[in-house]
């Protein structure tokens, strides 16, 4: 090929030769690889999140509120992803919100397993923001006396899964107490609340 006579040549200098080595991204194994031992990451979850709009989020969210990581690229890379399959519009939930969910995670107004529930309300279009998210699905967080209430009433109820399956009634009574209290309490605390209550109710029969 000869050059073009008409067009003047283009000088470049060391200096943008350097600049321009120094802008070639990182390979994609590389960054995963990265993303897996600063966050301490399985490696399908970093891929995950290598690959979503969320990585520079996600980064701002683990930087300002020392949330834990796995639980912040799960929420997401694969709730929002599962609320969209559900036919839900993710364009309506701003990283703004997102990022509040989990400062009002970090000082306690919400617990982890309301994040979704949140998040579905604005992704349906019922809610605009974290504050009206709720409010419209009544998500505030219980007492503990209320919290004991509730369980002790579900252990009473089902005397006879506990009779039968001992303490693997674990199981299905947690799955009726977080379908029941939606989000109002932290997850191990049911759990642990749960386990006193059959371990009662083992010890009178």
């Amino acid at each position: 090929m000869y050059p073009e006579t008409d067009i003047p040549p283009i000088i470049v200098t060391e200096k943008e030769l350097e600049n321009a080595e120094n802008s070639i991204p990182k390979p994609w194994d590389e960054s995963i690889a990265e993303l897996q031992e600063k966050y301490e990451l399985n490696k399908q979850l970093a891929e995950q999140l290598f690959d979503s709009q969320y990585i520079d989020l996600f980064e701002k969210i683990i930087e300002k509120i020392s949330v834990n990581p796995t639980f912040t690229a799960s929420i997401l890379c694969s709730s929002i992803t599962k609320l969209e399959r559900d036919g839900l519009d993710s364009k309506l939930l701003r990283n703004e919100e997102i990022f509040k969910a989990f400062e009002f995670l970090k000082s306690k107004k919400i617990t982890k397993e309301s994040i979704e529930i949140i998040f579905e309300n604005i992704m349906a279009n019922k809610s605009k923001t974290i504050e009206e998210a709720i409010k419209n699905t009544v998500i505030e967080s219980i007492d503990e006396t209320a919290l004991e209430q509730i369980i002790e009433k579900i252990v009473n109820e089902n005397t006879g899964i506990i009779k039968n399956q001992k303490e693997r009634a674990i199981g299905p009574l947690m799955g009726m107490a977080m379908k029941e209290l939606r989000g109002k309490a932290p997850g191990e605390m049911v759990n642990s609340l749960l386990l006193k209550n059959i371990k009662r109710i083992l010890e009178i029969n």
